[in-house]
């Protein structure tokens, strides 16, 4: 594995060790299954289990690697895209058009969402960027979720800018949802509700695009993942 980078390596190891997992677990149940015929179900079922579980690792980390990618790939270009010294406020009802890269605003990196765009939407090089998304995570007010428990949502503000005219063509302050209470325990606990990135997607889904048609197929898109 020479000149792999470190986390090619462990993810490697990974594999061969959840390789090596299913194996194991597969050959004994296909064991038990040969004695005991009552047991081929549970082993059809564990054998597809271990195929999904496999799969989405995979896919987990293939999106990880392009992410990274992506992130090298632009990161020449993430500080003038963060410039807002002369931006202004573009007319109301003005849209954009075109494909979008999605940053990081406190981060100063690509976000991990923008690998969620659908491809009709996503730059994959800053030579296709006509359209500058600024994500800024934060949290929102803290809730007292229980006697026990307390909690704030995550929340994101969202802008969309057009670089060639340098116009803030459309911002929203997004929330999330709480964070589900815990059961009962001795000390007070706090903890921080999910990322509301389907919403964001869907927000950005209706508002860029190269036409109204891609613009329909993504927004469909993107409420099917909100389901």
């Amino acid at each position: 594995m020479k000149g792999l980078r470190t986390s090619d390596k462990i993810a490697i190891g990974g594999f061969v060790v959840l390789g090596v997992g299913v194996f194991v677990s597969v050959g004994y149940l296909s064991y038990q299954a040969e004695t005991d015929p009552s047991k081929q179900v549970t082993l059809i079922r564990e054998q597809q289990r271990q195929a999904e579980e496999a799969k989405r690792i995979g896919e987990a980390h293939v999106k990880k690697m392009a992410l990274e990618d992506a992130r090298r790939s632009f990161a020449p270009w993430v500080k003038p895209w963060l410039e807002s010294a002369d931006l202004k406020m573009a007319p109301p009802g003005q849209k954009v058009q075109g494909k979008a890269v999605v940053v990081d605003r406190v981060a100063g990196i690509v976000d991990e969402l923008h690998m969620e765009l659908p491809a009709d939407l996503r730059a994959s090089g800053a030579a296709e960027v006509k359209v500058i998304v600024w994500l800024q995570w934060d949290r929102g007010a803290s809730v007292r979720l229980s006697e026990w428990d307390t909690g704030w949502p995550t929340t994101c503000t969202v802008t969309i800018i057009d670089p060639s005219r340098r116009q803030i063509v459309a911002q929203k302050l997004i929330e999330g949802v709480l964070p589900a209470p815990r059961r009962k325990l001795k000390d007070h606990f706090e903890s921080q509700g999910p990322k509301p990135s389907h919403a964001v997607l869907f927000f950005l889904t209706s508002q860029i695009g190269p036409t109204e048609v891609v613009r329909d197929q993504a927004r469909t898109s993107a409420q099917k993942r909100v389901k």
